[in-house]
């Protein structure tokens, strides 16, 4: 079983965002590749990486969003 991506958000309230005179701000985070549970008794290549003992990397993007 695999996290493949996941992307979390929060907009900031509009009481806040007209306080710092913007018209929206959001925060963001994603991750790609966060999360692989795998059987003990599972003895085969990963079908998404067949041939190579590399592991896959992990992809944490962090940002944000100010309209004005």
């Amino acid at each position: 079983m695999k996290l493949r991506t996941i992307q979390l958000g929060y907009n900031i309230p509009k009481k806040v965002t007209d306080k710092l005179h913007t018209d929206r701000i959001r925060l963001y985070a994603s991750a790609q590749n966060l999360l692989t549970i795998k059987s003990n008794k599972f003895t085969g290549a990963d079908p998404e990486n067949p041939g190579f003992n590399y592991p896959i990397p992990l992809n944490l993007t962090f940002g944000l969003n100010v309209s004005f």
